[in-house]
């Protein structure tokens, strides 16, 4: 069953957060998006959701070389917290540089769904957004 979807974009690129947006919007437009400059602003943005007692992002879409705190640091934090609501959420790493030794420290997250290349297309978003019933099949 489709549920109402929130997705947070962190990455220090503001095309790229617009392009991703535009393209999420443009298969789902009822997809909330949210978006943050670093890997901190992502943390402070998922402290204030949890605060405020809304609904957290399904999925987080994360850049691992920013500046500030980087995908790897916010990995990090994410876990440390110890907070099972933020345990379930579907983080995608999204970089425009795959290498091998990232795809290797990525399996080591269990909260990391999958590395995805800079930008995605059409297909890549509907699968994403389908396997986290966000969209229906």
């Amino acid at each position: 069953m489709k549920q109402i979807g929130k997705i947070l974009l962190i990455d220090d690129d503001t095309i790229t957060n617009f392009i991703s947006s535009k393209a999420i919007k443009a298969i789902d437009p009822t997809i909330e998006i949210l978006i943050a400059q670093d890997g901190q602003k992502g943390i402070e943005k998922l402290d204030e959701i949890l605060h405020n007692n809304e609904p957290l992002p399904s999925i987080i879409f994360l850049d691992i070389n920013m500046p500030i705190m980087d995908g790897w640091e916010f990995l990090d934090k994410i876990l440390q917290k110890n907070n099972p609501q933020l345990l379930v959420i579907s983080i995608y790493l999204y970089t425009s540089s795959v290498y091998i030794e990232d795809k290797n420290k990525a399996s080591l997250y269990s909260i990391v769904k999958n590395i995805i290349s800079k930008p995605f297309n059409a297909e890549i978003i509907k699968a994403i957004l389908v396997e986290n019933n966000l969209l229906a099949a």
